[in-house]
């Protein structure tokens, strides 16, 4: 650290209106006058009244300096889990690796040499080829995935590396609430790549969503991904083009391309500020308490550094956020199928297959 600045931080709790009769900070109780102030805060209608809190009376360097944004996503939630994930290593858990077809089936190998995206925004001297990270392999019923069990929300690119890289191809796939398999509503693998060309790209996410038995939800209005099904004649692994029916103010499309679904661009765009709320919707929502006996949300059982540092800097007014193009896509995609009522398709009563694949990566 040479050469760098340095500060000494104070922590709230360190108040001179909390103190002993020696003077010494009584930090106990200021630490509980502060974490009243921070539930009641929490509780307010207002939704910068906690950031606002956190800030006047911080724990740590980060709150000293959080400021209150126009960010439509849990910002300040993100920015903290991911100092967790990084601090205790929570990113490590996932597999990483590529697809492969050998003798006609689809597996996932784990590569020591496979190199995830990690970093965002990504430099663009990083090697960009990524790769498949797994948290959790593909639950079986006898020997087969269930049909609807999961899905996949892409992002695509729209020029070959050699044209742009500053864009990278973001897919994750999600595992639907279910009765089979628990854990359910979550995602359990993520691929982010730019390799050398967009066919090496589509073959990675389709044998991704043939290994996870999962159509591919994505935007429509770039890349290749309807090009390269039809040339393969993989068409059906694509997921037909949205209705958006549950949402009487979105309208239809005027443009139809039968798979996937149109968002376009621009500040102003309904799509995307609807789709930011569905998002921020989902990764909000509650899932129990944790070993500290705080509320757990579906935020924190993400793992991707790449994701958490995204949606922590994510503003609607402008720049390059793939993977939250690709998060938007999936909370469209988690709402169309609840409004289709397209629900997993459970058909025979145990578990078979390989053991390898019924199992937690972790």
């Amino acid at each position: 650290m040479r050469g760098t600045k340095s500060c000494y931080f104070t922590p709230a709790y360190r108040a001179i209106q909390f103190k002993d009769k020696n003077g010494n900070s009584n930090e106990r109780q200021a630490k509980a006058h502060y974490d009243l102030g921070r539930e009641l805060a929490s509780k307010s209608s207002d939704q910068t009244a906690i950031v606002s809190y956190k800030s006047e009376n911080p724990y740590t360097i980060q709150e000293a300096i959080l400021r209150n944004s126009h960010s439509p996503l849990p910002s300040n939630e993100a920015n903290e889990w991911y100092h967790k994930v990084i601090g205790q290593g929570l990113h490590n858990i996932g597999v990483n690796g590529i697809m492969e077809n050998i003798d006609g089936k689809i597996i996932f190998s784990p590569k020591t040499d496979a190199v995830p995206i990690l970093k965002y925004p990504h430099d663009m001297s990083d090697n960009l080829n990524g790769c498949v990270v797994q948290y959790y392999a593909p639950i079986r019923r006898n020997g087969k995935i269930p049909d609807n069990l999961y899905i996949i929300a892409h992002d695509p690119y729209a020029f070959d590396q050699s044209t742009d890289s500053n864009s990278l191809g973001a897919a994750y796939v999600y595992m639907q609430p279910n009765n089979i398999s628990k854990p359910g509503d979550r995602i359990v693998a993520t691929y982010f790549g730019r390799p050398k060309t967009m066919d090496d790209y589509n073959r990675q996410l389709f044998m991704l969503a043939e290994y996870y038995n999962a159509k591919i939800g994505f935007e429509n209005d770039r890349g290749d991904v309807i090009g390269y099904a039809k040339r393969f004649k993989k068409l059906d692994w694509l997921s037909e083009e949205f209705e958006l029916a549950f949402d009487a103010d979105l309208g239809k499309s005027k443009v139809k391309r039968q798979f996937g679904m149109h968002i376009g661009s621009g500040k102003e765009n309904l799509r995307v500020h609807k789709g930011n709320k569905y998002l921020n919707d989902w990764l909000i929502t509650p899932r129990g308490m944790d070993d500290e006996g705080r509320s757990r949300l579906n935020l924190h059982t993400i793992y991707c550094p790449a994701t958490l540092k995204e949606i922590q800097m994510y503003r609607s007014d402008g720049g390059n956020f793939d993977r939250i193009s690709a998060l938007r896509i999936l909370a469209y995609y988690q709402k169309e199928l609840v409004y289709k009522e397209q629900t997993v398709q459970e058909t025979v009563p145990d578990i078979g297959g390989d053991s390898f694949f019924n199992k937690r990566h972790f």
